[in-house]
């Protein structure tokens, strides 16, 4: 039975897509229970709850400022009692504070570095014991940006690159609890967050055109490959990142001017 925990679990974004797939498989299993978290800036997210609700799993929103360290220990105590155990915590919640690092104030780093990083770990050690019970997962989201730079990323690129360094080494040290630890790292996203870069219909046919597969990922894309790796499928699977993207970080040389040729 899945008992899950999805942090930055918003309506329409990559957590809601998350969640949605859990749900899914939650109920294709005879049900299961699925705690929910956003910031709460955005609300609650009532559509997800209702879809959620709708395929018979229990669940239940929590508002927490994850940047907070008693708030994740906060949240990690009030999830496992609702869903009276833990078997999937999935780590999405994150922050973005786009600019050039050489003017990057250290407020900025010290933000991005509380909400990308930290609360994968403090609360994956709140549930560890139930995890370790369960023979559980934890799936952190990070991004392509982890091992990939972005011009004007900011500190968001460098979070993520340590997000997955986190995952290794929870996955080398936990692997003997049967607790196994992996990330998930998303390409281009189309989400209520990123929807703004999509409404110029030349730039969205023009990131298409970029992206071997021809398409802009979605939240059920993600929540697909996220659910593979918190599941039975990939039970011989830690400590690793698995990049969704439709091929777009390994389609770097077909934009080489000077291999035009390549087939694209």
């Amino acid at each position: 039975m899945i008992k899950a925990l999805v942090t930055g679990a918003s309506d329409d974004g990559i957590g809601g897509g998350i969640a949605r797939e859990l749900a899914r498989l939650a109920a294709a299993d005879g049900g299961g229970a699925i705690a929910l978290s956003t910031s709460g800036r955005r609300g609650v997210p009532r559509n997800l709850l209702r879809d959620i609700d709708d395929l018979g799993v229990g669940v239940r929103h929590f508002a927490a400022d994850l940047t907070e360290p008693a708030a994740c220990r906060e949240l990690a105590d009030s999830a496992l009692e609702f869903c009276g155990g833990m078997s999937v915590f999935v780590s999405n919640a994150g922050a973005m504070r786009p600019g050039p690092l050489a003017s990057l104030a250290v407020e900025d780093w010290d933000l991005l570095f509380a909400a990308n990083l930290r609360p994968t770990l403090l609360i994956s050690q709140r549930l560890l014991p139930a995890l370790r019970q369960s023979q559980g997962s934890v799936v952190a989201v990070s991004s392509i940006t982890g091992g990939t730079p972005a011009p004007g990323a900011g500190a968001y690129p460098p979070s993520k690159a340590a997000l997955e360094m986190l995952v290794r080494q929870m996955a080398l040290e936990w692997a003997a609890y049967g607790v196994r630890v992996n990330a998930v790292a998303p390409g281009m996203v189309e989400t209520h967050l990123t929807q703004s870069a999509y409404t110029d219909e030349d730039v969205h046919a023009a990131r298409k055109e970029v992206v071997p597969m021809r398409r802009i990922g979605t939240p059920e894309d993600m929540g697909k490959a996220t659910a593979f790796l918190a599941g039975s499928s990939a039970a011989y699977i830690t400590g690793q990142t698995l990049t969704v993207d439709g091929g777009f970080i390994d389609s770097v040389y077909t934009h080489v001017p000077t291999l035009t040729d390549v087939p694209r």
